[in-house]
């Protein structure tokens, strides 16, 4: 993950206990001799799981049943820059993201929390600043590191931000 230009269009096959309500994955199907489904199983199919899912019930997309029984393969795409921003985060720099939450100016009295992720080498940081201007006008701020780890997709990054209370 040293760089996450390196981790565009690579999957990695997630294991069972990752599956979740609003888990993004790919699929297709092994059986290539039905010759309804023979055009689709050449082709990864993307899809969200869903409640249908979990109960078994057939939605026109696939469900647990295949997922457990090994009828269709599947497949998740590792963090990418694409996935940071999607859920909200503004590239500043290579590799380093910010969303800002809150009014902040420097001329002006306000506060605000921004939240910084970086990436760096094997691990993705995520810190809290709360951003105070006040009189005279002089800035402070508070830093506290949330996260220290790895994410390896965009479940797991939203998910995190759900628990850390980012907003998209």
């Amino acid at each position: 993950m040293k760089e996450l230009e390196q981790l565009e269009n690579k999957y990695y096959q997630p294991s069972l206990e990752e599956f979740h309500i609003g888990f993004r994955y790919e699929y297709k199907t092994k059986d290539t001799n039905d010759p309804i489904s023979h055009k689709e199983s050449l082709e990864w199919k993307k899809h969200i799981f869903n409640e249908t899912n979990l109960s078994g019930g057939w939605d026109g997309e696939t469900h647990l049943y295949d997922v457990l029984n090994n009828n269709i393969e599947y497949r998740t795409k590792h963090l990418d820059k694409i996935d940071i921003e999607e859920l909200g985060w503004k590239e500043e720099s290579k590799n380093f993201y910010k969303i800002v939450d809150g009014y902040y100016d420097k001329e002006e009295d306000g506060t605000g929390t921004e939240y910084r992720l970086t990436v760096r080498n094997n691990f993705i940081f995520i810190e809290f600043y709360q951003i105070y201007f006040g009189e005279p006008s002089v800035p402070y701020r508070g830093a506290d590191y949330l996260f220290r780890g790895t994410i390896k997709n965009y479940n797991e990054l939203k998910t995190l931000m759900k628990q850390l209370n980012i907003k998209q």
